[in-house]
């Protein structure tokens, strides 16, 4: 029969639906029951038997008589059996069924148009065939029937179409209601029509002969519910029935034959175990079998099933359970496998397992017996899995007692042998587990399924609260227990555990997910366990990813438990139906009602989600879920977050929870990128949301902000990683792909990385989302991971599409077709596990396609989008005031950088700011920036030019690591660029860097020269190829060489000092840098030869002063041959730029010539002649090389006649021009005169350059004959006393200039000659005058005498060549010691007074001479060390870095060669230090800023190394000299010194660096006590001379002046006019004195207590020695206290006597401090605090409390009256007054430090 549908004007037909097989007969059934067989039958084609009791319940009634009162007991309940109203029991059976059918998560059945068949005249009528029907029903069945709708509606929804055709035949019209819950009572079917109505019948008029069915129009109200559906869409199906499809034939011959398989195995079970006699015991065994074995650990009689069968039994029961087919066996067969698990489980809890390391074989016995136990847990936990629904075959009682086995097992038996070590404590437990590993591997897999199983069992059954609580804390503690790192290190081996703890978290995630109460308490537990992980990489990462990487089995857990959230069940749907309620009781029949209101507000969600529209529906079940995987991410966080930031973890980042917080972190990021680990972007979400937080907070600690910062830089990091790999990925595998998917991603990609994409790209129902889902949905085979990672990602995608068409949530906008499928695919993949599997639209999606669409949507999520934020913070942070946070923004943006470089070219503000860094105060900061300069320069290498500048400026920072950063960074540029003139810039700095005073500075310098110059030159062979790179690279060598050494002559001693060192026979590679500079040598030598006449001037210099530098330090490098092309320059030296040729040619024969044989004879002659051609034309400096010259070629030619005629020469002109009278102005001179002059001048240096030069003293005769008067034996006396007339003070000065210089260099060569008194007095008389330049160059005299004598042991002690020229005078040994000896005593004895007036009066050249001269002069001992004391501490706070570091180091050689003779001239040091500042310097601050330093800091470093006491002393008579008596304070100067005094001692002591906790606290004591005494006395003169407060006596408590307290003070009316008038303006100024420099001292410790974060309440003990520990602890400063909140608080005081008005408010803001400050309230005669300085701390109970906190009692210190009693006093008095006494002779003895 065919039957026409009729749907708005549509006709459809459907062919005739063949009717279902009706039911058997009873007869016809008997034959497939198991009443008709003997035998247990059972299988898929049989009914099993109904069971109504257990199996072993015996008969109750037995004899009729029992049988007939139990009838007539139950007459009533069967009379009214029929009324359910009467019957709870009946009643409670209607309301279950009822609520069963009502659960909305029961089926909805589709149905397809019913066929109506025809009736014929006289057939009964459906409506009489129902109520007959409904007659034969049961009462229960009728209520039920009444109160039921099953939900149904109708296949297809149909878009409605205005056409209308009428039918070309008769049909009849069957009217279908729309409505998709119908009510079976509602419909009649009436006799004499086909159409069917709901209550009220139609009728058609016309005969039919073909059905139709009518379906009403929609409304127009739920049109946009319905979407049409297209041809395309629509799938055949291949197989009517599906009990017919081949895989469902399949699936039934697996099942039948499992089935068949556990009925084989039980009746074989069974058989056997009705073999065994009841009375076996071990004495005499029974027969054995293959299912039961004795376990002696149990102390059993009988025999249990065994090990092996349990395996057999649980292979069987897992299928049938996979196939929930274990109904199929009988109840009583499963009850009866129970019974014997249950001995073995029994006994097993009774059973101690713990490890028996001495007893291998009884531990072996017990191992076997738990293995059994274990095995019958899992046997008996699969009988109740398949049987779930039967409350007699699932007791709880043995439920609840598998978690106690569990647990035992694996804390008495595994844990133990897990966390033993070979060679550890548990050394023994570790060898016998090895001995036993194959029974402990077996219990351990058994522990791992047992947990998996229990795990299962309390998700099906409910009422386990308690086994659920033992499972999470068991699960907890296995993933917390420390596994070994390797298989060696391990007992039962590693992964052997790692699988049980990853079961453990598997446990642990699906309790999470399934029991939202239990969240928090798991996270707790979590919590608490945290401490025990390991905090390094390497122990700490044991779980093994897909992709190979490793992360922490806890971060793995945390981010499956967020991912877990998105599997709860909706909110309406009930609890599992898979276990009956209990019937209620009489006493709970009361709350029947209450139940009904709840059913009622049941039924009022499920009618409003029932109005909900789609869109509604999808949006109210994402928020829901989104909101718990938000609390539980943010749980985790804030949790890690607490712990890392508490105090105790911030000091160090080497604390256990800052250590996991990082690990967690970078789990969170190695892993994001992963479409397995979707959560990890929510935890990140979050964690970056609390950074930020941290940073716009103002109360967040530096180390809180700098772990944000860091955190932040890794997660900005990883974002542009992502762009990076997506990028990667679509180029390497996506765009090689022709596929559909690759295709639509390819492009994606494109859109991505050129803008990015919107939110509608990303939803669309076939885009990434989809792509990424399906991935996941096909790799989900068992895996909760992935289950979990499925769902949370299509959670996403619904917050995705709830955000785009809902917007902010406060209306829903109208879809269209597209979004309404859209809405709805999403909706039902969240609700619907197998909703993507079964509408799959992709035929396979790849890894790569998969990995691609998820970071696609990962890249457009709100963590990504956070990343320009996160670029903000950092740039934002770092022009922090905090010099840390700085330095961390600028390396978390380092990293950013060197992850994304064209970050750079988005954001050019990152260069702006980072180049501003480089002159921070911070050493942190600079150096910080400088990294991050080099790396940018490297990234973007238009930024060399500019770095390069601020690197060659930042060499000279003051910090060594700064430096040393600049070094490697210049190295690297001078090796990558090919810029000459930047190449030449940074080998002069490098150059300038051998010479840092820093030994690690200037090795660096010279191992980078060595690197860029000479390192890779390749080796000179015979090979012409060889020869050619080797020629090639010294020619490029020796330009860069010239380049560098063309600018000036500063360069040039940077150079030589490099080439000592690498030219010396002990270098490693002596031979081979020999042969390379000799290559350089000559290449240089032909370029001087190749150059032209017309050459540039600038060019020869450089290859002169080059060839120089190499003369000097290594003179065979050069060959006679060389040394005569350079004639020609000596032979003309007519202009200025010749004279500069002409010295450096002659420096090179000086150095060179000595090593000439007799052979060069005629050059030598040669060279001789041009010299002394030369010699009355040339200047100082010129002559003396070219005297040194001579002198080296005489050594060779032997002609000392020349030089003695010359001499002689010149000594008989000065000796006639010695009584000339010349004017003090060079200008008044005559032209006679001036001659004269001119010759005397050139007399004088001649004179002076031979006596230096030349030894003579072996041609007397020759002088004798010159000058018959001359006495003396000595050449050089003659010569020193014809020059020594010339320097009288009668002379004018600039004629006394060059006869010092000559005297000078006779004496320095002669050092007898100091011995002569006129001598003496000659250079006494310039050091006594005024005049700079004659001191300057008596100086110089001194400075190299006395550098010549400390030269001479080791010139004469190291010969390395015994023909070299000795540095010692050019005289070689002829030198007299003990001339030397004399002439150094003499001068030290006569000057040293005057060389330390100069040292301390003038800060350039010549006050550095002096300071030379005397460290020279301490070096050597020939002074008393106190007498330079002052000047040393004094020129250690000079300015100029070369003074202060020669001054430092002498004064460290005496410190600590006679350390307590030095501390006594400390304090008068710090006070010529203070006037050398004030008076040389210009500047009396006591510290340098930028950064803040003291000034007295070297000082403090050398007091630091001796003893404690020593330290301690020095502190307490250092701030004892600010103290002052407030009537003897000088005020005739103004300001007053002592003012300017105090700020500079009290700013040293704010900037010292202190060593130990107890120098710190004893500086602190020493302030309050100052304060407590002279600062009361102060406040109390201010109240009653200034403020006009009168202030009554005080009163004594406990009989101590400190503890009084005072009455209310009384102040004047009017008092800011009284105060005008109640002090003289004397008066006032030194009261405003007193304040500022109390107010000083106050600050200092105000902020040493910041600087340090003290305790408020510790306090310096003396004579105590406990916590001595402590004590010698170094401080710890606080990150972000830099001291310039402290310069600007002095700086505001010293312009107090600025104004009247700022002198009366500096009086009134000391006055107020004294009295409001709880922190002065010091006692002035506090015995302990006098002891001597052997200190300890402790809490002081009574000390003022600290930092704004107030305490009782007085405010301040007032006079005491005799008006009260005192107390007695505590302690022994007189040790108390002897201590007082020996404080007192302490303080008062001066001169212990004067």
């Amino acid at each position: 029969m065919e039957v026409q549908v009729v749907i708005n004007g549509h006709k459809e037909s459907s062919s005739s639906i063949k009717p279902k097989p009706r039911l058997l007969s009873v007869d016809e059934a008997l034959k497939y029951s198991p009443l008709t067989s003997s035998t247990s039958t059972f299988g898929l084609d049989c009914f099993p038997f109904p069971q109504l009791a257990q199996k072993s319940s015996p008969p109750t009634f037995i004899t009729p008589s029992q049988r007939q009162s139990l009838h007539e007991s139950l007459a009533p309940k069967i009379a009214s059996r029929d009324d359910p109203t009467t019957s709870t029991s009946q009643q409670y059976v209607v309301q279950q069924v009822h609520g069963i059918l009502e659960n909305t998560s029961l089926t909805e059945y589709t149905f397809k148009a019913p066929q109506l068949v025809s009736r014929k005249i006289g057939d009964v009528s459906p409506s009489t065939q129902q109520s007959a029907f409904l007659q034969q029903m049961s009462p229960i069945a009728r209520e039920i029937l009444n109160r039921t709708q099953v939900p149904f509606h109708y296949a297809t929804h149909i878009t409605p179409d205005s056409d209308f055709t009428t039918p070309s035949r008769p049909v009849t019209h069957i009217q279908v209601s729309p409505n998709p819950i119908p009510n079976l009572a509602s419909y009649q079917i009436h006799k004499n029509d086909a159409t069917v109505t709901p209550k009220r019948p139609s009728f058609s008029s016309e005969p039919t002969k073909t059905p139709m069915v009518l379906v009403p129009n929609l409304p127009a109200a739920s049109q946009h519910e319905y979407i049409a559906i297209t041809e395309s869409s629509k799938q055949e199906k291949p197989y009517s029935s599906a009990a017919n499809h081949p895989l469902m034939r399949a699936r039934k011959d697996e099942i039948e034959a499992s089935l068949i398989q556990l009925q084989d195995l039980l009746g074989e079970i069974f058989e056997a175990e009705d073999q065994l006699e009841p009375d076996t015991s071990y004495a005499a065994p029974s027969t054995s079998n293959a299912f039961f074995e004795p376990l002696p650990a149990f102390d059993l009689r009988h025999d249990l099933l065994s090990t092996r069968a349990h395996s057999s039994l649980q292979k069987a029961l897992k299928k049938m359970v996979s196939f929930s087919d274990l109904n199929q066996i009988p109840d009583d067969y499963v009850s009866r496998l129970q019974k014997l698990c249950e001995l073995s489980i029994f006994a097993l809890r009774d059973l101690d397992v713990k490890v028996e390391p001495g007893d291998v074989q009884a531990w072996e016995s017990s191992l076997h017996a738990v293995e059994n136990g274990l095995s019958s847990s899992c046997t008996f936990l699969w009988t109740i899995l398949g049987s779930i629904t039967k409350k007699e075959l699932c007791p709880e009682d043995i439920v609840q007692c598998l978690p106690v086995i569990l647990e035992s097992t694996l804390e008495k038996c595994i844990i133990p042998v897990v966390e033993a070590r070979p060679n550890g404590k548990d050394s023994e437990i570790f060898r016998a587990a090895v001995a036993v590993k194959g029974i402990l591997n077996r219990i351990a897999g058994q522990s791992k399924k047992l947990l998996e199983l229990m795990t299962r069992i309390c998700l099906e059954m409910d009422s386990l609260g308690l086994v659920v609580i033992k499972l999470e804390m068991l699960s907890s503690k296995l993933i917390f227990i420390e596994n070994a790192h390797s298989e060696k290190d391990s007992a039962l081996g590693f992964q052997v555990f790692e699988g049980i703890r990853k079961t453990a978290m598997d446990a642990l995630a699906r309790l999470f997910s399934r029991f939202k109460d239990d969240r928090t308490d798991i996270l707790a537990q979590l919590s608490q366990n945290l401490e025990k992980l390991p905090t390094t990489n390497k122990s700490a990462r044991q779980y093994k990813l897909n992709d190979g990487k490793n992360i922490q089995l806890l971060s793995a857990l945390l981010i499956l438990l967020v991912q877990a959230t998105s599997l709860e069940e909706p909110q309406n749907v009930k609890k599992s139906l898979k276990r009956p309620a209990k019937a209620p009781s009489r006493l709970e029949e009361g709350s029947e009602d209450e139940s009904m209101d709840s059913d009622g507000d049941e039924t009022e969600e499920l009618q409003q989600a029932a109005s909900r529209s789609p869109l509604e529906s999808l949006c109210k079940r994402v928020e829901s879920l989104q909101e718990n995987s938000i609390q539980s991410a943010h749980n985790i966080i804030k949790f890690f977050l607490d712990k890392a930031t508490m105090p105790k973890s911030t000091k160090s980042g080497e604390e256990p929870y800052r250590n996991l917080l990082d690990l967690f972190v970078e789990d969170l990021l190695s892993v994001v990128s992963s479409p397995d680990w979707p959560g990890s972007e929510l935890l990140l979400r979050i964690l970056t949301m609390h950074l930020f937080r941290y940073l716009n907070n103002d109360k967040s600690g530096a180390n809180v902000k700098n772990m944000a910062l860091e955190h932040l830089g890794w997660i900005g990091s990883t974002i542009s990683h992502l762009r990076g790999t997506v990028s990667n990925l679509q180029q390497s595998k996506v765009e090689n792909e022709d596929s559909e998917i690759a295709q639509h991603l390819r492009g994606l990609v494109e859109d991505q990385l050129h803008g990015g994409l919107r939110l509608d790209d990303i939803v669309i129902q076939d885009g990434p989302f989809r792509v990424a889902a399906e991935y996941l949905q096909d790799r989900n085979v068992d895996n909760f991971q992935l289950v979990s990672a499925r769902q949370y990602y299509l959670l996403q995608w619904g917050q995705a599409v709830r955000l785009c068409f809902a917007g902010d949530g406060e209306g829903f906008s109208q879809l269209d077709a597209d979004s309404l499928q859209l809405v709805l695919f999403v909706h039902k993949a969240l609700t619907e596990p197998n909703h993507l599997e079964k509408n799959s639209d992709f035929d396979g999606v790849s890894t790569t396609q998969g990995r691609l669409a998820y970071l696609l949507t990962l890249l457009n999520s709100d963590l990504c989008k956070a990343f320009d934020k996160i670029v903000k913070y950092l740039l934002a942070s770092i022009s922090s005031d905090q010099a840390k946070t700085r330095s961390r923004s600028l390396k978390s943006v380092t990293t950013m950088l060197e992850t994304d470089p064209k970050l750079l070219n988005r954001e050019p503000a990152i260069m702006r700011v980072i180049f501003n860094c480089t002159a921070d105060s911070s050493p942190m900061v600079r150096d910080s920036a400088l990294s991050l300069i080099g790396k940018c320069i490297t990234l973007k290498p238009d930024l060399e030019d500019q770095g390069c500048q601020v690197f060659l400026k930042s060499l000279a920072d003051a910090t060594p690591g700064v430096r040393k950063r600049c070094m490697a960074v210049l190295k690297e540029i001078y090796q990558r660029s090919n810029n000459p003139e930047m190449r030449s810039q940074i080998a002069q700095a490098l150059l300038r860097s051998v010479k840092d005073h820093e030994e690690s500075i200037s090795s660096l310098a010279r191992q980078s020269i060595e690197e860029i110059w000479f390192g890779d030159i390749p080796s000179k062979t015979s090979s012409n190829d060889d020869s050619a790179r080797h020629k090639v690279a010294i020619s490029q060598r020796t330009s860069l060489i010239i380049a560098t050494l063309q600018h000036d002559d500063e360069t040039l001693p940077f150079f030589e000092a490099f080439l000592k060192p690498f030219l010396s026979e002990t270098s490693k590679a002596a031979a081979a840098n020999f042969d390379i500079c000799k290559s350089i040598v000559a290449d240089v030598f032909l370029r001087v030869v190749n150059s032209s006449s017309d050459a540039d001037q600038q060019t020869r210099v450089a290859l002169l002063r080059t060839l120089t530098a190499f003369a000097k330090t290594k003179p065979r490098l050069i060959t006679p041959d060389q040394l005569e092309n350079l004639q020609p320059y000596i032979d003309n030296v007519a202009t200025a730029d010749d004279l500069l040729l002409f010295k450096f040619v002659v420096v090179i024969y000086r150095c060179t010539l000595p090593f000439l044989s007799a052979a060069q004879k005629p050059m030598l002659e040669a060279i001789e002649n041009q010299l002394f051609k030369s010699v009355s034309r040339l200047a100082k400096p010129e002559l003396s090389e070219v005297m040194a010259c001579l002198w080296t070629i005489n050594g060779v030619l032997q002609h000392t006649y020349r030089i003695v005629r010359m001499v002689v020469s010149a000594l008989g002109g000065s000796q006639r021009l010695k009584a000339i009278v010349l004017p003090e102005s060079p200008s008044d001179l005559t032209d006679s005169q001036k001659t004269d002059v001119s010759r005397v001048k050139t007399y004088l240096r001649i004179i002076g350059c031979v006596g230096k030069h030349c030894d003579l003293e072996d041609q007397p005769d020759f002088f004798k004959k010159s000058f018959p008067s001359w006495q003396d034996g000595s050449v050089a006396g003659l010569m020193a006393d014809t020059v020594c007339p010339f320097t009288s003070a009668d002379r004018p000065a600039w004629l006394r200039g060059p006869a010092l210089e000559s005297l000078g260099f006779i004496s320095q060569s002669w050092p007898a000659q100091f011995n002569k008194a006129h001598i003496r007095s000659s250079f006494y008389a310039v050091l006594d005058g005024q005049d700079a330049d004659l001191q300057d160059n008596v100086m110089t005299t001194l400075a190299e005498f006395f550098h010549i004598r400390e030269d001479a042991t080791e010139v004469f002690s190291t010969q390395e060549d015994q023909s070299q020229e000795q540095e010692l005078g050019r005289l070689g040994g002829s030198l007299k010691a003990s001339d030397h000896d004399s002439a150094a005593s003499l001068i030290a004895q006569h000057f040293l007074q005057k060389v330390l007036g100069i040292a301390t009066s003038r800060t350039d050249k010549c006050g550095l001479r002096a300071i030379k001269v005397i460290a020279s002069i301490n070096r050597q001992g020939l002074v008393h060390p106190k007498e330079s004391a002052a000047t040393l501490v004094a020129v250690e706070t000079s300015p100029i870095t070369e003074m202060a570091k020669v001054a430092y180091e002498s004064h460290k050689l005496l410190h600590h060669q006679h350390e307590s003779m030095f501390e006594r001239e400390y304090m008068r040091a710090i006070y010529g230090a203070f006037k050398y500042q004030k008076d040389v310097i210009g500047e009396s601050a006591g510290a340098w800023t930028k950064p803040f330093a003291p000034k007295l800091g070297s000082l403090f470093e050398l007091v630091k190394t001796s003893n404690a006491k020593y330290v301690r002393k020095f502190l307490g008579n250092l701030i004892a000299r600010v103290d002052f008596d407030l009537s003897k304070l000088d005020m005739s100067i103004h300001p007053p010194e002592h003012l300017f005094y105090a700020r500079f001692l009290t700013q040293n002591l704010a900037y010292f660096e202190f060593g130990r906790v107890d120098e710190l606290l004893v500086t602190i004591s020493c302030i309050e006590r100052i304060m407590g005494k002279t600062g009361a006395d102060v406040a109390q003169a201010i109240d009653t001379q200034v403020l006009g407060v009168t202030t009554a006596a005080a009163t004594i408590v406990d009989g101590d002046p400190s503890n009084c307290l005072p009455t209310a003070p009384e102040k004047e009316e009017n008092s800011e006019i009284a105060n005008h008038h109640i002090a003289s303006p004397e008066t006032n100024k030194r009261l405003t004195v007193a304040a500022m420099i109390l107010s000083m001292l106050w600050e200092v410790r105000l902020h040493l207590r910041r600087q340090y974060h003290l305790d408020p309440e510790l306090r310096f003990r003396e004579g105590k020695l406990k916590d001595s520990k402590e004590l010698a602890k170094t401080p710890t400063k606080v990150n972000g206290i830099t001291g310039d909140k402290f310069w600007d608080t002095v700086s505001a005081i010293m312009s107090s006597l600025d104004t009247p008005e700022n002198m009366l408010e500096r009086c009134a803001s000391f006055a107020e401090l004294m009295k409001i400050d709880d922190e002065v309230r010091v006692a002035a005669a506090d015995d302990e605090m006098r002891e001597s300085f052997s200190a300890s701390l402790e809490l002081d109970d009574e000390a003022p409390m600290m930092d704004g906190e107030k305490s009782k009692g007085s405010k301040r210190k007032m006079p005491a009256s005799a008006g009260s009693t005192p107390k007695k006093k505590r302690g022994r008095p007189s040790l108390k007054d002897q201590r007082r006494k020996s404080a007192v002779d302490m303080d008062s003895d001066g001169g212990a430090w004067e």
